[in-house]
């Protein structure tokens, strides 16, 4: 087997190789900057994102404070307006217990009104039943004075008077219940002229210590018009008028 003899290189191929060299590793460190640069970039990239979220965040916090703030003041502003709505519900309240009380006041006030209507009117008629007793007092009190009269000019009745002794037994055969309790006495008197068909019925109460009788009529028969007006009602006088009454009594039924 022949060798095939190869030739040394020339000159001008070393001279090729070593330019082939020169670029590969000119190639090298010209890939080298890029890489660099790019490094160089990313880092500035980095500090621009850090300073962005930087700002941002420093944003957030004032939006975030602005916001806090506004919300204060809200709270602020509806604690005032519930304040606020507690004194009108307070006032409220106080306005409607005022209004009941005035209601109270004004039943009470017209309950009160009727009922001084009510003793005005019965003091009117009081005063009215004072009048006509005064009246009738009047009239009572001018009969006894003119029966006063009559009896002081009448002669006294003497023993031998024979109408006055008549008068007497006519009086001894009064029929008369009598009781007593504590100092007022009571009697009740029947007394009758069958011969003229004259009767009267009356009780008499008499007091010991105030020296009182009060006559009250029971029945009469034939003696109005003889009788005086006094004695046909209830009537109170002294005890020391007593003799008067009786004769008063016994002249109306036995007179002619």
């Amino acid at each position: 087997m022949e060798q095939e003899n190869i030739p040394p290189p020339s000159d001008a191929n070393q001279d090729s190789e070593l330019d082939s060299r020169s670029a590969l590793v000119d190639f090298f460190e010209s890939a080298e900057v890029p890489e660099k640069t790019a490094q160089k970039n990313g880092k500035r990239d980095r500090q621009v994102r850090f300073a962005d979220k930087t700002n941002f965040a420093e944003q957030f916090k004032q939006s975030l404070e602005e916001k806090l703030q506004a919300s204060q003041v809200w709270i602020d502003q509806l604690q005032e307006e519930n304040r606020r709505l507690k004194e009108k519900l307070e006032l409220m309240k106080d306005q409607q217990e005022m209004k009941e009380k005035v209601e109270r006041m004004t039943l009470e006030n017209n309950e009160l009104g009727a009922e001084v209507l009510e003793w005005k009117a019965k003091f009117y008629e009081s005063e009215t039943e004072r009048e006509r007793l005064t009246v009738r007092c009047s009239q009572l009190k001018d009969e006894y004075e003119k029966m006063e009269q009559k009896v002081a000019q009448q002669p006294p009745p003497s023993c031998v008077d024979a109408e006055f002794r008549s008068l007497i037994n006519k009086l001894t055969r009064m029929h008369t219940y009598h009781s007593k309790h504590n100092d007022r006495e009571y009697y009740r008197c029947d007394i009758q002229n069958e011969d003229n068909d004259r009767s009267i019925t009356f009780e008499l109460y008499i007091d010991q210590v105030q020296e009182e009788i009060e006559y009250v009529p029971v029945h009469m028969k034939g003696i109005s018009q003889k009788l005086p007006s006094y004695l046909q009602d209830n009537i109170s006088f002294d005890v020391q008028n007593a003799p008067i009454f009786f004769t008063k009594i016994m002249h109306s039924l036995f007179s002619k």
